[in-house]
């Protein structure tokens, strides 16, 4: 477990070296923080090489280095689910869309369609208000997968940091779309 040789109250600040008090972190959910508390998390300064990102596990080749394709990436953690058969293997991805999303299910499908060539189905469902975009395709559901953690939520993996920051700004820009 990671330790620092002081507690952020202790006077002697800038002397930790000479502090005998043991302080490890604690994890608070994000609403908890309050102005002025610090947070510890590691910097990543290494990006993935071309050669390093292609042999990650998976089938998608040059898709992967695809702007596009990780603003997309971004938009399924927001509003996206995987879709799978009996046997578990995922072959279908679904993007939930209220009415004021109309831009990015517009772009999402265009995209989608003409960019990727998948077959892509729209959908309006007025119980719930919502727009549901299926893409058809098990490469890119299969990869999505891997967004999700053992409890079936979806996560970053930490692999995601390496990513060339341009790529990582898409990803961003689709989740917050």
């Amino acid at each position: 477990s990671w330790k620092m040789y002081c507690d952020p109250n202790c006077k002697r600040i800038g002397k930790a070296k000479n502090c005998k008090t043991k302080f490890s972190p604690e994890w608070i959910d994000a609403a908890s923080l309050l102005p002025h508390d610090i947070l510890v998390f590691p910097v990543n300064t290494r990006e993935l090489a071309t050669n390093e990102l292609l042999s990650q596990d998976h089938e998608l080749g040059e898709l992967i280095f695809s702007p596009e394709f990780w603003r997309l990436v971004g938009v399924f953690l927001g509003d996206g689910s995987t879709v799978a058969k009996n046997n578990g293997r995922a072959y279908n991805t679904n993007i939930y869309m209220g009415p004021s999303k109309d831009g990015v299910r517009k772009w999402l499908e265009e995209f989608a369609a003409y960019q990727l060539g998948l077959n892509v189905a729209s959908r309006f469902r007025s119980e719930t208000n919502c727009w549901i975009t299926t893409l058809c395709d098990v490469r890119i559901a299969t990869f999505l997968r891997g967004f999700y953690n053992e409890r079936g939520e979806k996560q970053i993996p930490l692999w995601v940091e390496s990513l060339p920051k341009h790529l990582q700004y898409e990803l961003l820009l689709g989740l917050f779309s």
